[in-house]
C-alpha cells in the first residue's frame, strides 16, 4: 500500500521514489492526479538530478485546451514495493502520477485537510 496526505491546497499527495538506469534515484512528493491520462510526469528539476535523456518527444493537448510538445524519459518508478520501468513526461510543476499507475489499483481520499491518501490494489 501507498500511503499520503492531502496538502493544505486539497491535493492529493503521496511519495514516490524513481531513479534512472544507473541507479541514482530521487524520491519526491507527487500530486495524484485522476485526469491525468498517462503514468508520471518528471519536473526539470527532477530530469537534472538523473541526468535523464529524452527517448521521444509528441504533442499533447492540456485541461486548458492549449497544445505542448513533451518529452518522454524512461525510469524506474518503485510501485508497490516493485520497480516498474516507465516513460515519464517532463513538466513545468511538481510530479504528478496518473491513472495509468492507478490502473487496477484502488484510490482512497479523505477529503479533509490532511485526511489520508492510500492506494492499494484494487479487490
Amino acid at each position: 500500500m501507498i500511503e499520503g496526505n492531502l496538502s493544505p491546497r486539497l491535493e492529493p499527495l503521496v511519495s514516490v521514489t524513481v531513479r534512472n538506469n544507473l541507479g541514482s534515484a530521487v524520491t519526491a512528493e507527487a500530486v495524484v492526479d485522476t485526469g491525468f491520462n498517462d503514468y508520471f510526469t518528471v519536473s526539470a528539476e527532477m530530469v537534472a538530478t538523473l541526468n535523464l535523456e529524452p527517448v521521444s518527444s509528441t504533442l499533447i493537448e492540456l485541461a486548458d485546451g492549449s497544445v505542448r510538445e513533451t518529452n518522454y524519459y524512461p525510469l524506474y518508478i518503485e510501485w508497490m514495493g516493485v520497480e516498474r520501468f516507465i516513460l515519464a513526461q517532463d513538466s513545468d510543476g511538481p510530479p504528478l502520477l496518473g491513472m495509468m499507475l492507478l490502473l487496477n489499483y484502488e484510490l482512497c481520499i479523505t477529503v479533509r485537510y490532511d485526511g489520508p491518501v492510500t492506494i492499494k490494489p484494487a479487490p
